[in-house]
């Protein structure tokens, strides 16, 4: 029986355990829950389906359309009055939009509205990326802090049996209470900060704040990517893509043009109840007929330059959108080369000021240095940490922005992996 309360209690430190563990939000599970929740995502899906209905609609004017008609006529002559009524359906068929396929420009639209939706998810991924990487910062920065803290306190204790043993002054005891106090201004402004981009972020994932926990950091080798930057990928760009299509869906819409000048066939017959008391009674009644557009005052002619001039204008707008993403490849190429070499300098340079930092605190103990030029060597060592978590977060958002120019999302998302 003992044993078997011991099982239990055992199986509920563990289930307690489990549960109290922190969370930890991954980069990728941020992007995908932003993505989720993205009212402009929702809305061009609404659009898309929109689009997908329109074409449905315009695909139904390639067939033939039925329609019914019901008429009564009461005459009124001098001599005499009769009725007339009449039963009929009719046929009307735009023989030039099943020829032309004029369905074609809603189908353009529809992609169109896809290429859209994709810039926004970018545009999403991007927002959420730099709200995750600032966060990461503040997390680190506040775990240097956190050391930085503790070894001052450390220090404090050395300082004041020294400063109590005759061998140093007031003075350093002092000085390192202040440094104490600025530390914890930069631990409150830091809290503050990352509580407002907690904040923000909770709201675009519509997640309670205290649901986000930790989130992952990324592995010191995201620094070794180095995607392949070449002009050819930039046609993936979701801007470039859309105003493509955009030029060819004004392309599609010269049918349209065409297809409103060939003729339309109309088809109609019934039955007549004829009352006149001069007619040969009721009659059947059946018609054929083509209607064809003669003279228009050039309407489709002024159409056709509208589109065109359309045409032209999106050309140029995409060429001037490629030039600037072209121009903006080439910064994103040489800040990727300088971060990647910036980070393996500081990767060295920390490596010095932690050995000054183990050094100077030896030598202050010893009294061969003074109690600023230690807090001085503790400060150039934090800053250090700092300088190589930015440039790594920096390096980052980079690739980020060189993926998000080629439409690479599944890239973006296999950050958190290590690449080799």
């Amino acid at each position: 029986m003992k044993n078997i309360g011991c099982i239990i209690l055992l199986v509920v430190l563990l289930c307690s355990s489990l549960f109290s563990q922190t969370k930890i939000l991954s980069f990728s599970d941020c992007l995908d829950l932003a993505i989720q929740q993205s009212y402009r995502i929702q809305r061009s899906n609404s659009e898309i389906q929109a689009g997908l209905s329109a074409l449905s609609s315009a695909k139904s004017a390639y067939y033939p359309h039925l329609f019914a008609a019901l008429s009564y006529d009461q005459l009124l002559y001098s001599d005499y009055n009769f009725r007339r009524q009449m039963t009929a359906a009719y046929i009307d068929w735009s023989i030039g939009d099943w020829l032309k396929n004029t369905a074609d420009v809603k189908a353009g639209q529809v992609e169109v509205l896809r290429a859209e939706r994709e810039y926004s998810t970018i545009e999403v991924i991007v927002r959420v990326a730099g709200l995750y990487m600032e966060i990461l910062l503040d997390q680190r920065k506040l775990e240097l802090l956190d050391e930085r803290m503790g070894v001052l306190h450390e220090h404090l204790k050395v300082a004041d049996a020294l400063w109590q043993g005759g061998i140093r002054t007031r003075l350093d005891v002092l000085q390192t209470h202040n440094e104490i106090k600025t530390i914890e201004e930069q631990n409150l402004r830091l809290q503050s900060e990352k509580q407002n981009r907690q904040s923000e972020l909770a709201y675009l994932l519509d997640k309670p704040i205290e649901d986000l926990g930790e989130l992952r950091d990324f592995p010191e080798t995201v620094v070794e990517v180095e995607p392949v930057l070449n002009l050819p990928a930039l046609e993936q760009n979701p801007l470039l893509h859309s105003l493509q299509l955009q030029a060819e869906t004004q392309k599609l819409r010269l049918r349209e043009v065409s297809a409103d000048n060939m003729p339309r066939l109309q088809i109609q017959g019934g039955y007549v109840a004829d009352a006149d008391l001069l007619a040969d009674g009721n009659y059947w009644q059946v018609g054929i007929g083509l209607q064809m557009a003669l003279f228009r005052w050039n309407n489709s002619k002024y159409r056709r330059e509208e589109i065109n001039a359309h045409i032209k204008s999106l050309q140029l707008q995409k060429a001037q959108a490629k030039r600037e993403l072209a121009i903006s490849q080439s910064h994103l190429r040489e800040q990727l080369s300088y971060l990647r070499r910036l980070f393996f300098l500081q990767q060295e340079k920390l490596e010095i000021t932690m050995l000054s930092l183990e050094i100077a605190t030896a030598n202050y103990q010893a009294g061969l240095i003074t109690n600023l030029e230690f807090l001085h060597a503790q400060e150039q060592d934090l800053a250090n940490h700092l300088a190589l978590n930015m440039t790594r977060l920096t390096y980052v958002m980079r690739l980020i922005a060189v993926f998000a120019l080629t439409n690479e999302v599944d890239k973006i998302k296999a950050l958190h992996n290590e690449w080799h």
